[in-house]
């Protein structure tokens, strides 16, 4: 079993080897390496292992997937793999110091160790390879097994976004929509290009609201959502189905005349127009639909075909998704548009300074529109499960979303995350230690 889940590890590098072609590799390396790839075992063995045994980085790591799987005349050999591993790690090659670090990270054949396992990542960012420049700038952020550095984080996250890894690029996106920086759209659709199902659902949301500058267009919304729902994220169903709910309102509304006179929908109801709502067809979104000609009758209508419509209390460009009820009446509640509300715990300074100070508590999210905070909760079905505070952090003035429980360890963090939390928050928790937020809490005002 042990052999196993290290094999595992060590495939998933050289999977991704070209990634650390910062590296330079003589060409009988190479050779060792495609021997490998092609599955020439046995002569792979004999071509890497007198470069391996000379310090050769590339040949040691493939020596270390011989003895971890026990081929081409290796044995099965765990310590031996391990060995061979290191050795490519100290090298610098960042493929090996990936995996080393993931066993670290895991406790897999290695004692678990945070610190040694985000030095190898660190060793492996710094030598160019973009899984490893993912994973330190994740750990920066988290604060896991390294003093949390937003900065530094970002660096490394963005390093890693430009050598093309759609992980990093949506997990940057994450960080600047939530400081409300337009370059976030940037990065999920350079992910969203490469097939990312969460980059793809983020740009539907983006649209469908019209966040980060962009104007509301729910066609392109609802042609991004149902891509991500192809390729397999579950939860953009819900968004097709909102989305597809409001094209349908909002064309009852502008299919009716706009005024007796016989003037079209699109002069009727010009605020439709400016939010891009009128696209007649899904598969080919309009950004303004010019008014339709009309031949003049022979003899004027007496009255239109149709009784006009009247909207008396919210314009077209108001239209918004109904949200459900809370499910209780006991927590505080966060306006998310006009009288609909979601139900969520608003705290203070006073309270944070109260909670256990070494307890993990998991960090959901950070959000600077109060209004978002709602439609957040809602979203991920958090109503009642939610406690949330405002104050001044590295990304500016936002609202802090925590998990309404807290706990002794991480790892039982994680386990409660993987059972209550939706695929979506999971992937941006932080689990923290309440004395980190103590420590980093700085009033909305500027005051600590």
């Amino acid at each position: 079993m042990i052999k196993q889940r290290f094999y595992n590890f060590l495939m998933a590098a050289l999977a991704v080897a070209g990634s650390a072609a910062v590296y330079a590799a003589d060409s009988a390396e190479e050779k060792c390496q495609q021997l490998y790839t092609d599955g020439r075992y046995a002569s792979a063995y004999t071509a890497c292992k007198p470069l391996a045994d000379d310090g050769g980085a590339i040949a040691s790591f493939v020596m270390s997937n011989l003895y971890a799987r026990g081929l081409g005349g290796a044995s099965a050999d765990v310590s031996q793999a391990l060995t061979w591993l290191k050795i490519a790690a100290e090298a610098d090659y960042g493929p090996a110091c990936y995996n080393l670090a993931a066993l670290y990270e895991s406790g897999e054949v290695v004692e678990q160790s945070l610190p040694d396992a985000f030095n190898w990542y660190l060793r492996g960012a710094e030598a160019g390879h973009t899984e490893s420049q993912l994973k330190a700038g994740v750990m920066l952020l988290k604060g896991d097994g390294v003093t949390a550095n937003y900065q530094q984080a970002q660096d490394w996250l963005e390093k890693s976004a430009i050598g093309g890894d759609p992980n990093a690029q949506v997990t940057l996106a994450i960080l600047q929509a939530t400081a409300g920086d337009k370059q976030a759209l940037h990065w999920y659709q350079q992910a969203a290009e490469q097939n990312n199902a969460f980059a793809l659902y983020q740009l539907a949301d983006i649209y469908a609201e019209g966040r980060l500058g962009e104007q509301v267009d729910l066609a392109k919304a609802l042609r991004l959502s149902r891509q991500s729902l192809s390729l397999g994220r579950l939860s953009s169903k819900r968004l097709v189905e909102e989305i597809e709910e409001r094209l349908a309102e909002t064309r009852s509304v502008v299919a009716e005349p706009g005024s007796v006179g016989g003037t079209s929908s699109a002069q009727a109801a010009p605020d439709l127009v400016t939010a891009g709502l009128l696209a007649p067809d899904i598969k080919q979104p309009v950004k303004k639909l010019q008014p339709a000609v009309v031949k003049p009758e022979s003899k004027p209508a007496e009255k239109p075909a149709v009784k006009p419509v009247k909207i008396e209390k919210t314009p077209a460009s108001e239209v918004v998704v109904q949200l459900r009820k809370p499910k209780a009446d006991k927590a505080a509640r966060v306006n998310v548009a006009g009288e609909k509300t979601v139900a969520a715990n608003f705290r203070d300074k006073a309270w944070l300074m109260q909670q256990p100070d070494q307890h993990i508590v998991m960090q959901l999210a950070q959000i600077t529109d109060k209004a978002a905070v709602g439609r957040y909760i809602e979203k991920y079905d958090l109503q009642n499960q939610v406690d949330y505070y405002r104050a001044r952090t590295r990304a500016g003035l936002v609202y802090v979303l925590l998990y309404h429980r807290n706990y002794e360890t991480v790892t039982r963090s994680k386990e409660i995350a993987r059972q209550v939390l939706a695929e979506g928050v999971q992937k941006g928790v932080w689990y923290r230690r309440f004395s980190t937020l103590q420590a980093d809490y700085v009033a909305p005002d500027g005051e600590s």
